[in-house]
């Protein structure tokens, strides 16, 4: 003998929250928000940061090389070191 229930009786296999209840703000929930905007404004900054950057290197690029003037260079050993670089101005080694 089976037990089967008239069909208005069963219940589903997943209920649904009641729609009075309604979603209450937590701390947590905000401190993940403010946490998520914080992220997006520090993205848009260095996606800008990334656009000057390109701008100027491209600026200073001769075609696809960053060049400078031609200089004659030479040694009698094997390698060839450098004390001090000066790229028009700006100091570096």
């Amino acid at each position: 003998m089976t037990n089967i229930e008239a069909p208005e009786r069963q219940t589903p296999a997943t209920s649904r929250p009641s729609p009075s209840r309604k979603r209450r703000w937590t701390a947590a929930n905000i401190g993940l928000l403010l946490t998520g905007v914080v992220m997006i404004l520090a993205g848009l900054g260095m996606l800008a940061g990334a656009g000057v950057l390109n701008a100027v290197d491209n600026h200073w690029r001769d075609g696809k090389y960053l060049t400078s003037d031609t200089t004659q260079l030479s040694t009698t050993g094997h390698a060839l070191a450098v004390e001090e670089i000066d790229l028009d101005g700006l100091g570096g080694d």
